[in-house]
């Protein structure tokens, strides 16, 4: 049967990234994909979106991945509260939870930016000026996904396919 996944990212580079494992995903599954993302759309946005989605009933047969940022300090609580979070991969930059309420909820985590994950995994984005430039979308996608960046993304996607599949 196939499986709609509903994607919701939650600023221009999580979007890019998001739209990578997308275009992975299809290449091991039938699975059809949209993405939902706007510039104004921050963390709790795409959060409080991401629930209102799940208890959807016309998406009641659907996956919702949402791929944020963990964030600093208390606003961290939420996901440690209501995810259960794998085994974290490159060096702690990112995290895939499942929700503890729905299976069909899934997050991809990048700790605690998406910045941080980008500087581990390419050795780019690593100073204040890149970064900047990464979050105000001012990089094009196709130069924030370079190869080390699409074998670690490959990674994530092979990780989300598994949690897909058992469901």
């Amino acid at each position: 049967m196939e499986r709609e996944v509903v994607v919701l990212a939650e600023c221009y580079a999580n979007r890019c990234v998001a739209e990578e494992i997308i275009e992975m995903l299809r290449g091991v599954t039938e699975a059809s994909k949209s993405i939902r993302h706007t510039a104004k759309m921050g963390r709790d946005e795409v959060l409080k979106r991401y629930k209102k989605i799940l208890s959807n009933p016309s998406t009641s047969n659907a996956y919702v991945l949402a791929v944020i940022d963990y964030e600093q300090g208390k606003t961290r609580e939420y996901i440690d509260k209501n995810f259960d979070l794998r085994a974290p991969l490159y060096n702690n930059t990112v995290h895939i939870g499942v929700d503890k309420k729905s299976p069909r909820g899934v997050v991809v985590v990048f700790d605690p930016f998406i910045e941080e994950f980008l500087c581990k995994v390419s050795d780019r984005f690593c100073r204040d000026e890149e970064r900047k430039s990464v979050k105000h979308g001012d990089i094009d996608c196709k130069k924030l996904i370079n190869e080390s960046v699409a074998k670690a993304l490959k990674t994530i996607a092979k990780e989300l396919h598994n949690i897909f599949t058992k469901g």
